[in-house]
């Protein structure tokens, strides 16, 4: 999708574990992350990678008790290089 696809661009695939830290910095992300487990992919049910980062990139209010979040995954192999981004949009609502 497109934010996967802008994501990609400002960090590609073999950017390092800093590198994509380094872009959350500079794009005010709160970024969370794993040293040593990857992210589950939900629509695969894949574990993808052995560390990983992940932060909410957009979050809408469409009424007082709806929600939709957009987060995103970065997946980090065992030399600490991003093998893959996975972007995961849930709603919350009543």
């Amino acid at each position: 999708g497109q934010v996967r696809s802008r994501l990609i661009d400002k960090t590609p695939i073999g950017a390092s574990f800093s590198e994509v830290l380094a872009f959350c910095a500079k794009s005010n992300l709160k970024c969370f992350q794993s040293f040593n487990a990857g992210y589950l992919n939900q629509d695969t049910g894949q574990e993808v990678g052995t560390s990983s980062i992940w932060a909410t990139i957009e979050e809408h209010r469409y009424a007082p008790f709806l929600r939709t979040n957009t987060s995103a995954y970065w997946g980090f192999g065992a030399d600490g290089r991003l093998i893959d981004i996975w972007i995961w949009r849930t709603t919350d609502g009543p």
